[in-house]
């Protein structure tokens, strides 16, 4: 047990008196002494609880903090999932975006086609159309003019290729 300077100092003041003087007050130093070992030990038993309600606590707050790491380590768990279908969700986006973009493209070149669009062509065969019923028709007209006019005479022959061919032209074509 290590002296307090109290026990010191009595200690030092008994040892400086004579022999008989000692004994007497060697008493008085004695229950002096187990009054203070009372004390220590009151107090240590106030330490052993205050060490106990601390040790409570701390494994408490080690309980605490196992819970809290696993719960970052959840949290940290479905972080990385969102991230990997957020980047998932991108790449599909950009693969639609890259379809959509090929196909607005593709549909710009079929717009700009050398020949024209489709709505060109049909605008085309319309006027070839026109025209080559119009040829038919001038070609009727002589072929009739030839037929019916007295002053040209035309043989057997010619006569019959006028007719088939005045017939051909007055029958709907086949597709």
């Amino acid at each position: 047990m290590t002296d307090t300077p109290e026990t010191d100092g009595e200690w030092n003041r008994l040892a400086c008196q004579d022999h008989s003087e000692f004994e007497r007050n060697l008493a008085d130093f004695a229950r002096k002494l187990e009054r203070e070992l009372a004390e220590a030990r009151r107090a240590i038993e106030g330490l052993g609880s205050v060490l106990s309600k601390a040790s409570a606590a701390y494994d408490a707050i080690t309980e605490q903090r196992d819970r809290l790491t696993q719960e970052r380590d959840e949290l940290r768990d479905l972080l990385q999932e969102e991230q990997r279908l957020h980047i998932q969700t991108l790449n599909e986006r950009d693969e639609w975006k890259a379809k959509y973009i090929q196909q607005n493209k593709d549909l710009g070149c079929e717009m700009m086609d050398p020949n024209g669009t489709i709505w060109d062509y049909a605008k085309k065969v319309q006027t070839d159309l026109a025209s080559m019923t119009e040829q038919r028709d001038r070609l009727a007209e002589v072929l009739l003019a030839l037929r019916n006019n007295e002053s040209f005479s035309i043989g057997g022959a010619a006569y019959e290729i006028v007719e088939q061919a005045l017939q051909s032209l007055n029958q709907p074509t086949k597709p």
